[in-house]
C-alpha cells in the first residue's frame, strides 16, 4: 500500500510543479485578467461595493486580487508539500520526510519566482517565498496534528473491540 502511496505522490508532485510552472509561464495580464474575473464575481451581488466610488473600487480590488494571489500561493505550496511528503511514504522518520517534503518544496518557490523573472509582466518576490514556504510548514503541521489524533484514536479503538 505505501508503495502504491509513494508513486502517486511522485507522479502527482511531478504533475503539480508543471502545474505551477505552467501557471508562472503566464504573463502578468493573463494572471491579472483570471483575477479580475474573481473579483467581478465576488463583487458584482455586493450592493456595499455597488455604492462606493471608481476609486474606493479600485482600492477594494487591489485589496482582493492581493488576497486571492497570496491565497493561491498557500493553496499551491501546501498542496505540493502534501504531494511530496506522499512520494517519501516509505521513509521511516517521518521527521525526515517532513524535512525532505519542506526543503524541496520551499527550493521549488525559489526557482518559480526566479522563473517570473523571465516572464513579461511578472517579478520575483521574495515575500511569496515565505509565504510558500510557511504553507509547507502549514501542510507539515496539519500532517502531524492528523498523525497525533490518529495514534490517539487508534488504540483506544483497538481496546474497545475486546
Amino acid at each position: 500500500m505505501k508503495k502504491i502511496i509513494m508513486i502517486l505522490g511522485i507522479i502527482l508532485s511531478i504533475t503539480w510543479m508543471t502545474v505551477i510552472f505552467t501557471y508562472s509561464s503566464q504573463n502578468g495580464e493573463a494572471v491579472d485578467n483570471k483575477a479580475s474575473t474573481i473579483i467581478e464575481t465576488i463583487t458584482e451581488k455586493d450592493d456595499n461595493y455597488q455604492q462606493k466610488t471608481e476609486e474606493e473600487k479600485v482600492l477594494i480590488n487591489n485589496d482582493y486580487e492581493f488576497y486571492i494571489s497570496k491565497t493561491v500561493h498557500v493553496l499551491e505550496y501546501g498542496a505540493l508539500c502534501f504531494f511530496l511528503f506522499m512520494a517519501f511514504i516509505l521513509i521511516k522518520k517521518r521527521t525526515l520526510n517532513y524535512l525532505f517534503s519542506f526543503i524541496i518544496t520551499v527550493l521549488f518557490a525559489i526557482s518559480d519566482e526566479w522563473h517570473q523573472t523571465f516572464t513579461p509582466d511578472r517579478t520575483a518576490r521574495p515575500q511569496d517565498i515565505l509565504i510558500d514556504a510557511s504553507a509547507a510548514i502549514i501542510c507539515i503541521l496539519s500532517l502531524e496534528l492528523i498523525y497525533t489524533i490518529i495514534t490517539i484514536i487508534k488504540p483506544k479503538y483497538k481496546n474497545s473491540l475486546r
